[in-house]
């Protein structure tokens, strides 16, 4: 999908696009990283440093060892830390009813963790 048709995509779900991600994440409260298991240490090594203080970063991959190993490590400091284990498949077409294990960094969740519970509460009817 090109730029044009990501940009068409973002606006039908009213959501900003962005051309240059680390900036973004720079003026960003909650950074939510979803790429490839393989890839999700190096683009957390590019993506934390450009945080600013009092934001969050979490990723969300089945494995948490080293992805919250990285997070903690590159993000500066103020920028707290959740790692998110999914308790489902890739196959699955929706996060809708689906269960989300929060993993909080030790001393480095104390505003985030609390709110957390509205990103993944189900919203509307059903």
């Amino acid at each position: 999908m090109g730029a044009s048709g990501k940009k068409d995509l973002a606006a039908r779900m009213g959501v900003r696009y962005a051309l240059d991600m680390m900036n973004e994440a720079g003026e960003s409260d909650i950074v939510l990283l979803s790429v490839p298991i393989a890839k999700t240490s190096e683009v957390i090594r590019q993506v934390a440093p450009c945080m600013r203080q009092g934001s969050l970063l979490m990723d969300v991959t089945s494995l948490k060892s080293e992805p919250m190993r990285a997070m903690i490590k590159h993000a500066p400091e103020g920028v707290e830390v959740i790692g998110t284990h999914p308790m489902f498949g890739p196959t699955m077409p929706a996060l809708k009813g689906q269960t989300m294990i929060l993993t909080p960094a030790a001393g480095r969740s104390e505003k985030w963790l609390p709110k957390s519970d509205l990103f993944w509460r189900p919203v509307g009817p059903g």
